[in-house]
């Protein structure tokens, strides 16, 4: 029991007393030299230590290496001092460093010098099991949404794996030993991806795991594999690692993602679930790659297909005209000789087939050409009723022939003028027409009328009382060697026709494209620029800001003979491309034309200068240069230049050009003024 110095304490008091000590908070006495002379029984459960084993001892015995020999002085300096100290420390019990709470109050004697130490304990296990739950779930989340973003990061395949697994190895301290992304074929499981190293290479279990990831994805749910067989079968790896399978979805097929990871992490549920969470973002990762990397491949296997078909179409077309012009011109020597009625007709239709496989030819080397970027235009300013006239006017006999009413609708629009290549502008017609008149009816009609669809463009319309077109297949017009309603007439054809006005079309800043016509027929357009938005724009109120960057001063001397009659246009001159930079920092400029031959700097590294910075970036660059190689102007026209003209310059071209951006201009005006 207790020592009691004061008689006159009631035994019911001392009972008290007793009670206290012996409650369920743990507490120990302690002399002044540390040695702990009574404890009760919480103090025993706490420690794990019976009370035998613990009077007498040092409550050195609980001193936990969790605390350093500073903390330790400390607490004693206080309670010399103060007489009191509270706060937490670990303690050393039977079962391990567990922290604690303790309050530790020092004993006076009469002289007032301390003689004893009561020290009350709290178990702060559960507590600290909590913070740390807490912890490690919000340093989880935080690797979830780093590695989220590193799977959405532009880097490649072995990069981005390499830096997943720095992520992990440097917030959890552990990482994958091996990773193999398997996707199953006809002949089984076949490898995608195979990331860090392996002993035994090739496997001798491979049969074994392909089974077993073929499981996995009949099963659908991650597993950790059985894989340790007997001790001659363990490989180096399953000594301390364990093949976590994890099924995914790979270009809409199932696969599996093969993970080793240290055997140790995959013991608990909470692990697994996090482990199943960093993968399922490591699949995303993977599948982006693969995804892009198959895009990529695609792209460049369409383009190598679309060059060579379009290299194949340009030399089977040159090769067939040698013959054809032979064919056509013994046909035509055959038509002045004197032969039988019978004769005249087959050589008639010898000559006639041969202009039919002339002109299928000569669309498709056209079209060759096009797709190649050979074709050059020679944009001029064209009278949009003169030329109608004049195709219909040729047209009109085979129309008479065919019993068709050719009109043409002008109306109000007989002076529009267009910027356009003529020869090129007349083929659009003739090939429209020709369909409209190809594919109607005995005794139908074609009509030719203008409209004015929006500001700066003039549509030509082709209207024809024919077939038309099943809704279904309009989305296929325009489609290279695509005949709709073929099947239902004898019309001769190769379909190249459509798909080459698009192209052309397109070529003159144009468009193209279809409506049925509501009294039966189609209704077939082309959109081309007005030359409207080239005259004079005096009464606009701002001047249009041009630099050219030249060191031809022949050049510089047409363009300003060019441009000085127009008063809305300022031309700034330059013939050195580093001075040409400053100046573009320092004055608004609305377009830029820039000669990529520069001899201080080039084009492209001109405009890497001109793109980089945000007073710059988003004026039109254009280049100007003698190269005219398809690959040269694929480059530059990759790099951000918003056209690439080759020498002697096209003005009307030009003027086309800053006519456009002078609408776009007066447009973005117009809305920030509203």
């Amino acid at each position: 029991m207790f020592a009691v110095a004061d008689t006159n304490i009631s035994s019911e008091e001392i009972k008290l007393l007793a009670t206290a000590f012996n409650a369920h908070q743990p507490i120990a006495i302690i002399d002044r030299s540390g040695i702990i002379i009574k404890s009760n029984k919480a103090f025993s459960d706490l420690t794990g230590y019976a009370l035998r084993e613990l009077v007498g001892r040092n409550i050195r015995m609980l001193r936990s290496d969790k605390q350093s020999d500073p903390f330790y002085k400390e607490l004693w300096l206080g309670l010399k001092a103060k007489g009191f100290w509270e706060g937490e420390m670990w303690n050393k019990t039977r079962n391990g460093d567990v922290p604690h709470h303790v309050r530790i109050t020092a004993v006076s004697d009469e002289n007032n010098r301390f003689t004893h130490y009561v020290a009350f304990y709290e178990d702060l296990t559960s507590a600290y099991e909590q913070q740390h739950y807490l912890e490690r779930k919000a340093q989880e989340e935080s690797s979830l949404s780093i590695l989220m973003a590193q799977s959405l990061d532009d880097v490649s395949m072995y990069d981005y794996l390499n830096q997943f697994q720095a992520r992990l190895m440097h917030h959890h301290h552990w990482q994958w030993r091996f990773l193999a992304l398997y996707q199953p074929t006809s002949i089984g499981l076949k490898p995608q991806i195979q990331h860090g190293t392996c002993a035994n290479n090739p496997c001798i279990k491979i049969p074994m795991t392909m089974e077993l990831c073929q499981s996995v994805i009949n099963q659908g749910s991650p597993q950790i594999l059985p894989m340790e067989m007997d001790t001659q079968t363990l490989c180096a790896i399953e000594q301390d690692h364990a093949a976590y399978a994890v099924p995914l979805q790979h270009a809409g097929n199932p696969s599996v993602l093969l993970v080793y990871l240290p055997k140790h992490i995959l013991k608990t549920s909470e692990n697994r679930t996090f482990i199943h969470r960093v993968v399922h973002v490591l699949g995303m990762g993977i599948n982006k790659r693969l995804t892009e990397q198959a895009l990529i491949e695609a792209r460049d296997k369409a383009e190598k297909a679309s060059q060579a078909k379009s290299n194949l179409l340009s030399s089977v077309s040159h090769e067939l005209r040698t013959p054809l012009n032979a064919i056509l011109g013994f046909a035509q020597l055959l038509q002045d000789e004197p032969m039988e009625n019978g004769q005249k007709e087959s050589v008639s239709e010898i000559y006639l087939a041969g202009r039919h496989l002339l002109a299928m030819v000569n669309d498709i080397l056209d079209l060759a050409r096009i797709e190649s970027g050979q074709v050059r235009l020679n944009t001029e300013v064209i009278s949009v009723a003169r030329e109608l006239e004049s195709s219909l006017a040729l047209l009109q006999p085979l129309a008479e022939k065919q019993g068709l009413q050719l009109d043409i609708d002008l109306a109000s629009n007989s002076d529009q003028e267009i910027l356009a290549d003529r020869v090129r502008l007349r083929q659009v017609i003739f090939n429209l027409l020709s369909n409209a008149m190809k594919y109607n009816r005995p005794g139908g009609q074609v009509r030719i009328c203008l409209q004015i669809p929006e500001k700066g463009f003039v549509r030509i319309q082709v209207i024809d009382s024919g077939i038309g077109i099943p809704e279904d297949k309009q989305q296929d017009l325009f489609q290279v060697f695509n005949r709709l309603g073929a099947e239902s007439t004898n019309v001769e054809g190769t379909g190249i026709g459509l798909a080459l006005c698009k192209r052309l079309a397109e070529m003159m800043h144009g468009r193209i494209g279809y409506q049925p016509n509501p009294e039966s027929g189609s209704i077939f357009w082309i959109d081309l620029p007005d030359n409207e938005q080239n005259k004079s724009h005096e009464d606009k109120g701002h001047r249009f800001n041009i630099l050219c960057v030249d060191d031809d001063p022949i050049h510089l001397k047409l363009l300003e003979n060019a441009l000085q009659a127009r008063a809305d246009i300022r031309l700034f001159t330059e013939n050195n491309a580093s001075y040409a930079v400053d100046l573009a920092q320092k004055h608004p400029l609305d377009l830029i034309l820039l000669n990529t031959d520069m001899p201080d700097l080039s084009g492209l590294e001109v405009i890497e200068i001109l793109k980089v910075s945000p007073k710059t970036a988003t004026i039109p660059i254009i280049a100007i240069a003698q190269n005219t190689q398809p690959d040269v102007v694929k480059t530059h026209l990759q790099a951000g230049f918003s056209e690439y003209f080759t020498k002697p310059l096209s003005m009307d071209k030009l003027l086309l050009i800053i006519g456009q951006l002078q609408t776009e201009q007066e447009q973005l005006i117009a809305v920030s003024n509203s």
